[in-house]
Parts: structure tokens; C-alpha cells; sequence
């Protein structure tokens, strides 16, 4: 499976798990948002720098997990604060 298939399946919950969920078995709530944070630096939607996150409004997220990333980092905003935020989110919640 490729990368932009295994990131579809976590977005449309469709033919398994996803990797939320393995993310979430494996870690708990942190690893969850650690991975969505991983996935929208990959898309472009967050840049990382010197231990702060900020959207870049290129890429609209389609999960909501990733969608409470965004939302937990309205603008640049240091990781930890972004990670905690988003780990208390209903999406996160949601999975577990």
C-alpha cells in the first residue's frame, strides 16, 4: 500500500482501521495527534520550525482528527501546546 493510499484509508475509515487507529493501539491519544501532525506537515498544510507549528492554509484536511490539529493551531503555536490541545479533542474521543 502506498502512502496516499494507507493516508486515504485514515481519512474515509473505509477497509480497516487506518492509521489512527494502529497510532492510537500503539501510543494512546499523543501518538494520535503526533501522526495527524506528521500528516499535514507531508501535505503541506503545517510548517514546522524551531518547535513551532503553523498552518499554511495550502491543504484543507479531510479527517477530523486532522481537522482538530488545525484547529488547535490557529496560528504559530509551540508543538507541546498544539499536541495537548488536540489530544483533548471530541475527534480524538471520538476514536478512542
Amino acid at each position: 500500500m502506498t502512502q496516499s493510499e494507507d493516508r486515504a484509508e485514515a481519512r474515509d475509515g473505509e477497509g480497516g482501521p487506518g492509521h489512527f487507529a494502529h497510532a492510537f493501539l500503539a501510543g494512546g491519544r499523543r501518538r494520535v495527534v503526533e501522526c495527524a501532525v506528521v500528516s499535514l506537515v507531508e501535505q503541506g498544510a503545517l510548517s514546522l520550525r524551531a518547535a513551532r507549528l503553523r498552518p499554511t492554509g495550502d491543504v484543507r484536511p479531510g479527517h477530523a482528527i486532522e481537522q482538530a490539529v488545525l484547529a488547535a493551531c490557529p496560528r504559530s503555536r509551540r508543538v507541546r501546546d498544539v499536541l495537548d490541545a488536540a489530544a483533548r479533542s471530541q475527534a480524538v474521543d471520538d476514536l478512542a
